[in-house]
């Protein structure tokens, strides 16, 4: 027996919760890898290794999803009469500074 005014399964919020949560996985994976890395063979490294690989091929399995839920608004944003719109030519800028200039600060750190 089917309820009326039951509503269909919501895969964008789905993916989206997922993907929100996995991050989190993500970051408090790598926080707590930082904390075993001077024991490389405890079971917590092992532990902590394993669940942060494991978060993060999820979190690209959920990115693609919604990279394909999403995609005609993806176009939307990327595009304008003119070509290619400022705000992704912003992020592509941004990303590329922040990974750019965070690598060339680590490596300072680093003794390089």
């Amino acid at each position: 027996m089917k309820i009326p005014n039951q509503k269909a399964f919501n895969y964008r919020a789905f993916v989206s919760i997922g993907l929100f949560f996995t991050l989190i996985i993500l970051f408090l994976t790598a926080v707590l890898i930082q904390f075993f890395e001077n024991d490389p063979d405890s079971l917590e490294m092992h532990i902590s290794v394993s669940c942060h690989a494991l978060a993060g091929i999820l979190f690209i399995i959920l990115n693609i999803i919604h990279l394909k839920l999403n995609w005609q608004a993806m176009k939307i944003y990327m595009k304008e009469k003119s070509g290619i719109s400022k705000e992704a030519i912003y992020a592509i800028l941004s990303i590329i500074s922040f990974i750019l200039l965070g690598t060339f600060v680590v490596y300072l750190i680093l003794g390089g």
